[in-house]
């Protein structure tokens, strides 16, 4: 749970949602919910836990999806979330690669290297025109 991030009751929740307590323990005994645990043991919940009960009950209501098939819905969203996180950091890795790759190739553009007659190396710096 992230500092500063509000905690819920059971009540509280069930409020927001217009369902009784029960609906929510029933919840989090089926693992649609995981609250987490104070440190004397009280179950908390988040904005988070809130906004995906309601995206459940949009299911239900609005479409007719089960319970089971909310969650599994709701899964598969979670997973195409963490996917696009993941495609996200290995573009931004490659951009970084290219970006100093293409930083070399300017490197090598303004000094090539030439080979000598004698097995030397010379570097010949090229004047940029303008």
């Amino acid at each position: 749970m992230k500092k500063g991030e509000q905690r819920l009751t059971v009540r509280d929740v069930a409020e927001e949602l217009g369902v009784h307590p029960q609906t929510i323990r029933y919840y989090v005994r089926e693992g649609i919910l995981t609250p987490r645990q104070t440190p004397n043991g009280a179950r908390v919940f988040t904005r988070a836990d809130i906004d995906r009960m309601k995206m459940i009950q949009r299911l239900r209501d609005e479409l007719g999806i089960t319970l089971v098939g909310a969650e599994v819905i709701l899964r598969m969203r979670e997973r195409m979330e963490e996917t696009e996180r993941e495609v996200d950091h290995f573009i931004h890795q490659m951009r970084s690669e290219i970006r100093r790759e293409l930083r070399q190739y300017e490197m090598r553009l303004k000094n090539p290297l030439v080979e000598s007659s004698r097995d030397k190396t010379i570097t010949i710096p090229i004047d940029e025109e303008e």
